[in-house]
């Protein structure tokens, strides 16, 4: 494991900003249905998938496709063409953590789905997306690009 660098550690800071968010998260009073749960995982898991599948299909070698790390800077733009998989691999790991905090520190009365779920569900739908994408085109992925070697030593798989 390679030692922490400044961008290693302004992930943590960030996850760790929205994970405090979960302690003040919401508990409305309303019925929350069941179904919004894996409708937030599969919406996001498919939305991305056909998007990135439609960007790297029509452009080619024009779009820097690289796994994400801990390790790279999270906000190259993810709607230009450098490293778009940064920035959502960084905020699939944010919703997951307001997710998880807003359910552990939060009562467990609630009437239908814990409202928590719903950002934890979306995190995971964009972290599941990562991986099938890197599953999917990592040869890809793998190709030599010396633009890059200078900020991200090695690819590392998609956690």
């Amino acid at each position: 494991m390679r030692p922490p660098n400044k961008w290693f550690v302004l992930r943590l800071a960030i996850i760790g900003f929205f994970a405090s968010g979960g302690i003040s998260f919401p508990h409305p009073p309303d019925q929350i249905p069941w179904f919004i749960v894996p409708f937030a995982f599969f919406g996001f898991f498919l939305i991305l998938l056909i998007q990135a599948w439609v960007g790297i299909s029509r452009g080619g070698t024009r779009y820097i496709w690289r796994r994400p790390s801990w390790y790279a800077n999270p906000f190259s733009n993810p709607f230009t063409k450098t490293q778009p998989l940064q920035f959502f691999h960084m905020g699939a790991f944010c919703f997951m953590a307001l997710g998880i905090v807003a359910l552990v520190s939060d009562s467990w009365d609630w009437h239908g789905a814990p409202l928590p779920l719903f950002p934890f569900s979306c995190g995971l739908g964009i972290w599941a997306f990562i991986r099938v994408f890197c599953l999917i085109f990592g040869k890809r992925m793998d190709e030599p690009n010396k633009s890059l070697q200078a900020t991200t030593a090695a690819p590392s798989s998609c956690d």
